[in-house]
Order: structure tokens, then sequence, then C-alpha cells
């Protein structure tokens, strides 16, 4: 039989592999605007170092992604493939100080997982948020607290659902009667409100910049049962199955650990900080596109930053099944069993269907962004060399190769109070969603507005971006 730790660095090899090839040799941003949006605040705060502290971008991952942007959009690729394969050998490390069997199947689960890979493969900040949660875990489970914490009190400065996470991580310690450690909850608090001070003059910054500190939303809401569903098809029906199965299997050792003083090795470490900080965040994230709340959109891809979580719950349902180890004359077959349930999963990925890759759309430009290439950069490169754009969509200045900071020659739609106030010397770029959703300015309505002058539209599949200036205007 091959040893646990060989199988897992094996086919963590192949992952690793696998997503460097992906990081180099693809040209996709996945995550759509948003990993537009956080690769260029990186790539452009060495020049413009307010970047560093803006609370959208997340600070935290902003510093440590941002040297990575040097090498392009295929370095903060390469920042979130290390992240993300870190998280994955810090969920393996827990699962290994606990004794639990099948821990190499971490690695499969967690990476046939087509949003996980595809999240990787972009500009989002799940991928730091898993490695951070995963590594603190372990440093506490290890017995050391005081580097865990320090480490998880950075996370809502890569994800603001750090704050939930934080939470877990102070009943945790009540729990264990670690009160003396909550301080240390603080520090990532303290060093950005110290830090960011000269930037806002302001020590409480870092509650009141954060974007999503609002009771509604501009992306409406849905069902309770969102995540629910949506769960499933974001990892596969195997592994689903495997998750709320280690899930029931769990519960019945918490009720038991009611009863009975006796506990397994890590059960408290286990209950609050895999399975309690994963169903607070489920739960949450639930609650907020439910009621509409904190500009929740309803994104399956949060849930990257809690699927190693979820892939370490999933190995004790797949333990539930590998009950026939307990006897002897049965191990074999046992051991069969594991590997055929673990290669159907790996397999999945690759079929056609919802729970397989969207080969080669999910690795390569979208349509949009073919667009902008072909038709937008030569009309203005012709027409309108000189002129300021005003935009509504990142992927208008990656794909131009601008620096969207620069007011000189990129501002953002919220830099003009209405579309009336645009200048002669300016080209208003936008899209229907961004403009309508974003800027509460519909096309429709932009066409009707007298001010304005459309000078093109070009449509992309399910795209069109309009060109707009100055009526009566010309842009030399």
């Amino acid at each position: 039989m091959l040893s646990e730790n060989r199988i897992f660095f094996t086919l963590g090899l192949v992952a690793f592999l696998t997503l460097l090839y992906l990081t180099f040799f693809t040209t996709g941003t996945a995550g759509g605007g948003d990993s537009v949006l956080h690769y260029l605040f990186a790539k452009y705060a060495f020049t413009h170092p307010e970047n560093y502290f803006n609370h959208w971008a997340k600070p935290f991952f902003t510093a440590l992604s941002s040297p990575f942007t040097l090498l392009g959009f295929s370095g903060i690729k390469l920042f979130n493939t290390l992240c993300s394969c870190g998280a994955v050998w810090f969920s393996y490390k827990t699962l290994e100080v606990w004794q639990v069997k099948n821990r190499w199947a971490i690695v499969p689960i967690v990476f046939s997982s087509a949003l996980f890979v595809t999240v990787t493969q972009s500009g989002l900040t799940e991928p730091l948020s898993a490695l951070i949660l995963t590594s603190a875990i372990y440093l506490v489970v290890k017995n050391k607290v005081v580097a865990g914490l320090s480490i998880i009190s950075f996370m809502p400065f890569v994800r603001s659902e750090g704050l939930i996470i934080l939470g877990v991580f102070a009943i945790y310690l009540i729990v264990k009667n670690r009160i003396k450690y909550l301080p240390f909850l603080l520090l990532g608090h303290v060093v950005y409100a110290l830090v960011g001070y000269p930037f806002y003059h302001d020590i409480l910054w870092i509650f009141t910049k954060i974007p999503y500190a609002n009771q509604t939303s501009n992306y409406g809401n849905g069902n309770w049962n969102h995540f629910l569903i949506q769960l499933n098809f974001q990892t596969n029906p195997v592994i689903y199955s495997l998750f709320w199965l280690g899930t029931i299997g769990f519960a019945f050792k918490v009720i038991k650990a009611l009863k009975n003083a006796n506990q397994e090795n890590g059960f408290t470490e286990k209950l609050w900080l895999v399975y309690g900080c994963f169903f607070a965040f489920f739960v949450a994230h639930s609650c907020f596109w439910a009621l509409g709340i904190f500009n929740s959109l309803g994104l399956s891809r949060v849930f990257v930053s809690v699927l190693p979580l979820l892939g370490m719950i999933a190995i004790d349902g797949l333990n539930l099944i590998d009950v026939l180890q307990l006897n002897k004359k049965y191990q074999t077959a046992s051991s069969i069993l594991t590997y055929i349930i673990v290669a159907v999963v790996m397999v999945i990925p690759f079929t056609k269907g919802k729970y397989g890759y969207n080969l080669p759309g999910e690795f390569s430009l979208t349509p949009q962004q073919h667009s902008l290439k072909e038709v937008l950069l030569p009309y203005i490169n012709q027409h309108y060399p000189k002129a300021k754009l005003i935009i509504t969509d990142p992927n208008i200045p990656y794909m131009l190769n601008i620096d969207p900071f620069n007011r000189e020659v990129c501002d953002w739609y919220y830099g003009i109070k209405s579309p009336s106030d645009l200048d002669s010397t300016s080209l208003l770029v936008v899209d229907k969603w961004f403009a309508q959703i974003e800027w509460g300015h519909p096309v429709e309505e932009l066409l009707a507005n007298p001010h304005l002058k459309l000078q093109i539209c070009f449509p992309k599949q399910d795209t069109t971006y309009y060109v707009f200036s100055k009526n009566n205007r010309e842009i030399k």
C-alpha cells in the first residue's frame, strides 16, 4: 500500500504543474470584472500607493499580490496558484495532526471543483483567503496559537467575510478557556488603522470605508436555498454527497460528546474551526443573498475561501464509507472502493455538462475582451488618440493597457456627477450592465441625453459597448 504522504505529494505535484501550465499558457482572466479590477489595483499600486489602502481592493491582498503583477496578469495567477496549493497543503497537514485516514484525498476533492480551479486562474481574493484560513487553523491545532490568531486577524483585509471567521475563532477561544489570546484577533485592524491613517486621516477608516457596510444591494436578492443548490454544481454530486455524509456523521459525534466527556483527538478544534467556520460562512452568505443586504450578488465563487474546509468535511464522509477497514479481511476491498470513489470525483470535471470545465472558454479571453481589443482599441487610436476615457468596465483599461488611476488619461464613471458633465476632451465608454447596475444610468437614458453624442456602438454576443462624446463637440 502506498503511504498517505506519497499519494498526496504525487497528486499535489500533478495539480501544481497543471495550474502552472494554465497560469502561463492561457490568456483568460476568469472571475469577470472583479478579477481584472483587483489586478489593476495591485498592478498600479506602486504608482498610486493609495491603492494599498483601498478597502474594496482589499489592502492585505493588494500588498501581497502587487509584486507578482510585474509579470502581468500571469503573475497574479501565479500568486493565486501558490495560495490555492498552500491552502490544500495546510489542510492536509491539519488532517495529519488529527491522524485522519485518506487525508491524501484532499487534493482530488478540492481540485476537482471546477470553481476552485477557475478562481485560482483569476485576480480574485478568495485563494489568499483560503490560505490564510487553513494556515491559521493548522497553527492553532499545532498549539501555535499566537501565530495562528495573528494570521487570521488579517483575513478581513482580504475578504470582508473574515469578520465572520474572526467571530468563530473568538467563540473557540472562549470555549477552550483561552480568553487571554482574544486581543491577537485585533492585530490586523490595529496595524491597518495605524498604517492607513496618513491616507484617510481617520483612525476608524478600517470600518468607515468598508464598501459593503449597508443594508441594501443594487443586485436584488434570491432564495434562501440558493447556495445549498449551487454548492452541488460548483463541486460535483459525489463531493457534495460526501460533504453531507461527513456533516451528518460529525453531528452524531457532537451528540455523543454531549453525553460523554471523552472526545476524539482534535474534536473541539474540528467542531469550531472546520465545521464552525464553514457553516457560519454558509449561513451568513445565505442570509445576505436572501435578504438582499451587504451588496450580495449571490456569487458561488465566494465559497472558494472555505472550499478546503468542505474538502476536509468530505473526507470525514469518505471515511464513513471506509468502515470496512475495521475488519482486516475487507481492508483491500475497502481501499479499492475508496480509490474508485475518488477516481469518479476526478473524472467528473472533464465530462461535458454543468459539473465540468467549460473548455477552453473558462481559460480564454471572453468575447467582451476580444471585442474591446479588436474594435475599441483600433477605433480610439485612429479617431481619438488624445481623448480621456470615462469608463464603467475595468476590462477597458486592461485590454487597452492604460492606467485607470491616472486621471489625465482615464477616470471611472463615478468621477463625474452625471453623464451631462462629460467634457469636450473625454469619451464615455459604457456597457449595458455596468451603466445600469453600477452607475444607475441605463444606456437608454444615455442615448436620449441631448448633451451626449453616440460615436459608435459595437456588439459582441451578449455585450454591447457604447462610446459617447459631448454633443456637437469634436475631440482632437
